[in-house]
């Protein structure tokens, strides 16, 4: 038989939080589609004090699964892109743990953005990733061109010949 000694501490993940629960979470536990939606990871890891690297702060708003409140104004070192495919490169992600922190059609989630930081105010229900279309992706890299923001217009222009392909 064998023995097992000492007390284990268990890592918590953002799906365990209670509701008015805040604390701290990875960077890479959002993810933004195409459409700048914002969604979340719930089977991430979560803790109440903040070290590196859990710099997004995260509270539990309510019981429902995307009822959340996220602000990532402390992210320093780190930059999201957007795709429809969620989490890609993330080790271990299920499709269970991806909520949408928006409704479609309504838009009902909230990015403000208060002199310089983004917040994510999140209180709807979850909704799989919507395909991007080329006609939205043209417009969007038109944009983006017009900006001068030239990192972003490659980044769709691939996702234009990518569309085209499929």
């Amino acid at each position: 038989m064998g023995i097992f000694k000492g007390s284990p501490k268990f890592v918590r993940t953002i799906a365990d939080m209670g509701v008015g629960e805040e604390g701290y979470t990875v960077p890479w536990a959002i993810a933004f589609d195409n459409d700048m939606a914002p969604y979340i990871n719930t089977g991430m890891i979560y803790d109440r004090v903040k070290k590196e690297p859990l710099e997004v702060k995260i509270k539990r708003t309510g019981s429902g699964k995307s009822d959340y409140e996220i602000d990532v104004t402390y992210v320093t070192n780190y930059k999201w892109t957007l795709s429809n495919t969620l989490f890609k490169g993330i080790f271990g992600v299920l499709q269970d743990d991806v909520v949408a922190l928006y409704q479609p059609n309504e838009q009902q989630y909230h990015l403000r953005s208060v002199s310089g930081p983004l917040t994510i105010d999140a209180f709807l229900n979850s909704f799989p990733p919507l395909q991007p279309t080329e006609v939205n992706l043209e417009a969007e890299l038109a944009e983006a061109i017009k900006r001068e923001d030239f990192e972003y217009a490659a980044t769709l222009r691939d996702q234009i010949k990518a569309t085209q392909k499929s």
